[in-house]
Order: C-alpha cells, then structure tokens, then sequence
C-alpha cells in the first residue's frame, strides 16, 4: 500500500525504529509495523502528525510515491574555490561533481560550482556557500558575478560599469570598491554570472 511505503520510506531516510516512531506520533510500534505492512491505516490525525514530524506535505505521505513527478539532476562540476574577500585562485581544479535540478539550468549553457572564502560579500553571500556559475564573458551592469583580476584572482562582486569605467562592489561595507578605469578595464575578465547561491543550515 503506498501509505505503509511511504512511512517506511520517510522512518528510514530519518534513522527511527518503528518504537521510535510510534513514540514521537502517540501510537506502539507494533502500530507502525501493521501500517508498513499494509495491514492498518493510520487515522487522518496521525498522518498529520506523521507529516509533521517528517516535514512533508500529508499527500507525500498518502499517495503513491510512483505519482509524484521527481525532478530531474544534472551532475554540475565543483571547481576550485571563488574569494569573497581579498582574493583566491579560481583555478580548473576539479573537486568533484554536485546534483543541481535540471529545471534551474539552461540547456543552451554551461555552469560550474564554485566554493566562497571570504566575507566581502556578507550577508548576500556567505562564506562557505556555493555558487551555481551560468559561465559568460560580460553580464548587465549591477550584476553579481565572478570575475577574474589580471587573470590571477578570482572574485566574486557586484559588477558595475559606467563610461570607461568598472566597479567591483562588495556588499560589506569594510571592504571599499575597487575601480578600474580607462585602460586598467582590460585587467578585468568577466568569468560569469551568479545564477544561485546554495547555503548549507
């Protein structure tokens, strides 16, 4: 019955024992056994607590988990690491690949993971987060992107252009804006832009 998988499922994926479980929702554990097995239903009061506790919506617990759409992955490569602050390599480094949902992705581009060090760029951007890259060689002015100083440091900024002129702006205020004007524009490549930012809590 897709309810009893659905709770086995959801017991599982969190480490409970069926005790455990019928613990935390006001029933035994030979209630979650009888559930599991398709034997019993739970009552609509304990499948809200079962929602609850397991922080799903009661469908996800009632229906057929072969009738919920999933999402489609794409591997997305971690490379190296990106400074918020006063500057890393962002090298080719591979570090591995990341699961990012298709549906965020353009087929029509290529992205890259990078890691923040630094907090220049606090509270919008932490350090420790993970930035989804969309790689393209110029973005609107005002954007948030990753771009590389004199080929060497690697940074993310708030980029900004006026006539012969880029700004690099951090969003916290200790950090000044760096200023490239008239033939120092040229030392500044473009990496590409800030598509998400992915934060660990």
């Amino acid at each position: 019955m897709p309810i009893g998988n659905n709770i086995k499922r959801l017991r599982a994926e969190s480490g409970l024992t069926q005790d455990r479980l019928g613990e935390l929702v006001g029933v035994t554990g030979k209630a979650v056994c009888s559930w599991e097995l398709g034997l019993k239903t739970p009552r609509m009061p304990v499948i809200e607590r079962l929602a609850d506790l397991f922080g799903v919506s009661k469908t996800e617990i009632i229906e057929d988990a072969k009738s919920t759409p999933v999402s489609p992955i794409t591997r997305v490569p971690i490379l190296g690491r990106v400074a918020a602050g006063s500057g890393c390599l962002a090298d080719d480094n591979l570090d591995g690949y990341e699961n990012v949902p298709t549906d965020i992705l353009s087929t029509e581009e290529e992205y890259i993971l990078l890691n923040v060090k630094g907090d220049s760029m606090s509270p919008k951007i932490e350090e420790g987060d993970r930035l989804l890259i969309q790689l393209q060689p110029s973005v609107d002015s005002g954007s948030y992107a990753v771009v590389l100083i004199d080929d060497e440091d690697g940074v993310v900024k708030k980029v900004c252009y006026s006539k012969n002129r880029i700004e690099l702006i951090s969003e916290n205020p200790y950090y000044p804006p760096r200023i490239f004007e008239d033939s120092e524009v040229t030392r500044v490549r473009v990496v590409g832009l800030v598509k998400y930012i992915f934060r660990k809590v």
